[in-house]
């Protein structure tokens, strides 16, 4: 029988919790780190573990005191109501789409404090014209005078072009490439979407471990 998406990132944590601490440091010593707010996370497929650990450096930067914001940006497959059992409600669909206020769909992290988070919200029927809106450039740029950090989760780079907007959008982009799934093909074709986009590269994350973001 399956896990679900929460139960695994919470039976792997003990392990994970190093790494993401290491991920923490590296990211507050990269090159012009305190121009580095707004972060977009994303693979070149799925199932590369992307969500899980997305999820996992917000809950560090999180307890090291940092405030974040984590968005569910993944408006075609959103998963992170399923990192923490959290309530399926509104979300950034009905601030792009409703003109509902970022408060009123913000949901508090119980476990931590200084972690809040904005689901997708229902599954729109144009995610890649709500990514590149307006609303969701100036959206972006609002929240940045509540938080230290921005943590965007987004579509596979090579599967939908909503990351390729969000990798524009974002002071940086970390790449997700998983051992023995992401094919080298696939790793060139999203670092030159990055580059035609106008995205700034942070790093890459490897991650070997299977299953997590299924």
């Amino acid at each position: 029988m399956k896990m679900k998406l929460n139960e695994r990132y919470e039976s792997s944590y003990s392990f994970l919790e190093e790494s993401f601490s290491a991920l923490r440091t590296n990211l507050r010593f990269a090159k012009d780190a305190e121009d580095i707010r707004i972060i977009a996370v994303t693979s070149p497929g799925k199932d590369e573990g992307k969500t899980t650990i997305t999820y996992g450096l917000a809950k560090s930067l999180a307890k090291d005191g940092q405030t974040v914001l984590l968005m569910d940006c993944n408006l075609r497959t959103p998963a992170i109501d399923k990192c923490g059992n959290y309530e399926v409600g509104r979300g950034l669909v009905n601030i792009l789409i409703n003109d509902v206020i970022p408060a009123e769909v913000v949901v508090p992290d119980p476990d931590h404090l200084n972690l809040d988070i904005i689901l997708a919200g229902s599954v729109p029927p144009n995610p890649v014209e709500l990514m590149g809106s307006i609303k969701m450039k100036n959206l972006l740029i609002s929240v940045k005078d509540y938080y230290d950090y921005i943590l965007l989760d987004t579509p596979g780079i090579c599967l939908a072009p909503d990351a390729g907007i969000l990798s524009n959008y974002a002071d940086a982009t970390i790449l997700i490439v998983e051992k023995g799934r992401t094919q080298g093909e696939d790793l060139e074709k999203s670092l030159n979407r990055i580059d035609y986009l106008n995205g700034k590269m942070l790093g890459f994350v490897f991650n070997d471990i299977k299953g997590l973001d299924e």
